[in-house]
């Protein structure tokens, strides 16, 4: 979001101190709007099948959502809101004709490339975009 809107100034909160962005609005301290987001990883789910030859294969699946909002924070009130959600394999078994070949990925890699892909489709609205004309 800084990169694609340069001159637009971000302050970040610790989550314990998320609820000192609603201060009044006399505290200097105090922000007009504030970002607030979940994610949800959920959906860890094998699944199987045979391949041509009928060799077993089992692959595991995982499913990341993520749901950001622009509060303001001298009303409460939602601004913008946008959410994104997706699915990547993160592991497999199968076989070869009798030999087993098992697939995993790093868990951090897996879920950090699905989370960053997340946060590029949320923020879609506040990157500079072109369009030719």
């Amino acid at each position: 979001m800084l990169a694609a809107q340069t001159g637009i100034e971000v302050r970040e909160f610790k989550s314990a101190d998320s609820s000192r962005i609603f201060a009044s609005g006399a505290d200097s301290s105090s922000v007009p709007v504030a970002f607030f987001g979940h994610l949800k990883i959920s959906n860890v789910k094998p699944h199987g099948g045979l391949t041509a030859g009928f060799a077993p294969v089992l692959r595991a699946t995982v499913t990341v959502d993520l749901t950001v909002w622009l509060v303001n924070t001298r009303t409460g009130g939602v601004m913008w809101r946008r959410s994104s959600s997706s699915t990547a394999e993160v592991g497999g078994l199968s076989f070869v004709g009798s030999i087993p070949s098992f697939s995993a990925q790093d868990p951090n890699d897996a879920y950090g490339r699905l989370v960053n892909q997340l946060v590029y489709n949320v923020t879609y609205d506040v990157r500079s975009t072109w369009v030719d004309q």
